[in-house]
């Protein structure tokens, strides 16, 4: 959640000291929303960072003469493997356009499910108030999995993962990862519109 803060918060700081001196923010993209749901092997993708690289980069530049704000188009996604994407302020969407999508763990795990409601795996036994092996079975202590999905979706010039942003309507995307490191990978991406 802090670096989705911190990756929004970049553009705002920048708006804001624009404002601040009374000069004009420049040219603005229109921005449509865009968000979506990240799993791999069927588990949510949770801290993750959702990136949108332009297929055609020059498709966002500003008109000439024009300057424009950086344009940030990457989230972090949430618990649930939800994500909104960003490009000026938080949650506000991105410009229209086909983006290559990549997706990069943030942390260790960022593609486990929870372990338990009161065993954190990332803390040591010694820390813990209870010792793993007086736990119920179905809560015992399991080893912080290292992010397995493979690294092919971390990079733009190779991820399978596609998306089509469209003006009006919702631009809601599935990436479901399933190729572990070294392994041939398929990325499904749907899009509803209403």
């Amino acid at each position: 959640m802090f670096r989705r803060i911190l990756h929004a918060s970049a553009p705002i700081a920048v708006a804001l000291a624009v404002v601040g001196c009374g000069e004009d923010l420049g040219y603005q993209f229109p921005v449509h929303p865009a968000s979506g749901q990240v799993s791999w092997k069927g588990s949510p993708v949770r801290g993750a960072m959702v990136r949108f690289h332009p297929v055609d980069p020059s498709a966002l530049q500003p008109p000439k003469g024009e300057e424009a704000l950086p344009l940030a188009l990457a989230t972090e996604t949430e618990a649930d493997g939800s994500f909104t994407m960003s490009t000026y302020f938080a949650d506000d969407g991105v410009p229209a356009g086909e983006y290559v999508v990549t997706v990069t763990p943030l942390r260790e795990g960022a593609a486990a499910a929870d372990a338990g409601p009161d065993v954190d795996p990332t803390v040591p036994v010694e820390e813990t108030e209870v010792h793993p092996d007086d736990l119920p079975p179905g809560t015992r202590r399991k080893a912080a999995p290292k992010p397995t999905f493979a690294k092919l979706y971390r990079d733009p010039a190779a991820s399978p993962l596609r998306a089509t942003v469209k003006p009006g309507g919702e631009n809601r995307f599935t990436f479901e990862l399933d190729a572990p490191e070294g392994k041939a990978a398929r990325a499904v991406a749907t899009r509803s519109s209403e």
